[in-house]
């Protein structure tokens, strides 16, 4: 079947058969309505309330509680939350101080003097007064540096 007599049958039959040359059909737009009269000035929303009876002081009142009601309900949960997480840290601190000052009380059982002492100079907290350069070339050691200088 030609394109042409593709494109009378289509304007016959009020539909378009889009053949692979051409785009949608521009015959079957519908024509422009009139438009109503658009006012773009600012209002304070007289017209609006008077078209939908406008609301009354009763139901401006439930409607005030009701929003008071949930914010004050959402705040009490918000509180109630935040105590419980409160709580839940305060007793998680206490477990950890408690198994630290179990541990430490069992290290110092344990460990010797020269023990507590590789402890402290591991940390940083040596409290001989150690040669510095002897301090330096054990962490060189401890990291796999060797000098050949000892």
């Amino acid at each position: 079947m030609r394109s042409s007599t593709r494109c009378l049958l289509s304007l016959s039959s009020r539909t378009h058969v889009a053949s692979p040359q051409s785009g949608p059909s521009v015959l079957f737009v519908p024509e422009r309505k009139p438009e109503a009269i658009q006012d773009w000035n600012w209002s304070r929303g007289a017209r609006h309330a008077r078209d939908t009876g406008g609301e009354s002081a009763e139901e401006r009142e439930a409607l005030q509680h009701a929003a008071g009601a949930g914010v004050t309900e959402a705040i009490e949960r918000q509180l109630a939350a935040a105590e419980h997480a409160k709580r839940l840290r305060e007793a998680a601190i206490r477990e950890e101080l408690e198994a630290r000052q179990q541990s430490s009380a069992k290290e110092r059982e344990k460990l010797s003097f020269n023990q507590r002492e590789k402890r402290k100079r591991e940390r940083g907290q040596q409290s001989t007064g150690r040669n510095f350069v002897e301090e330096e070339k054990r962490v060189q050691r401890a990291y796999g540096q060797y000098s050949g200088f000892d």
